[in-house]
């Protein structure tokens, strides 16, 4: 399982790396916020335990619940932020 886990967690870095990558050929800002918003993705991944996952999930709920609830929970928060701050800088962009 944690192999899957493994698998599926570079997969979803891998997408936010090419995020990036696309970004940098529509405006280079843009990519920063992105890279920004990869960041965070992996804070919140990685402190989702301290955040959102109790004593009790981690004894009723088996080891796959909790790695989706992470993830989605990770990937959600920062693409929440990536479009708050996208809309921001979006906003001061040359328009031309």
């Amino acid at each position: 399982m944690k192999f899957l886990e493994s698998i599926i967690l570079f997969v979803n870095m891998l997408l936010w790396l090419v995020g990036v990558v696309f970004m940098f050929f529509i405006a280079y800002q843009l990519a920063l916020v992105v890279l920004f918003c990869f960041l965070l993705f992996l804070v919140f991944y990685y402190k989702a335990e301290y955040f959102i996952i109790s004593r009790l999930d981690k004894f009723v709920d088996s080891e796959w619940q909790i790695f989706r609830v992470k993830l989605a929970w990770a990937n959600g928060q920062a693409i929440l932020i990536l479009i708050i701050i996208s809309l921001i800088v979006g906003s001061f962009l040359d328009k031309t």
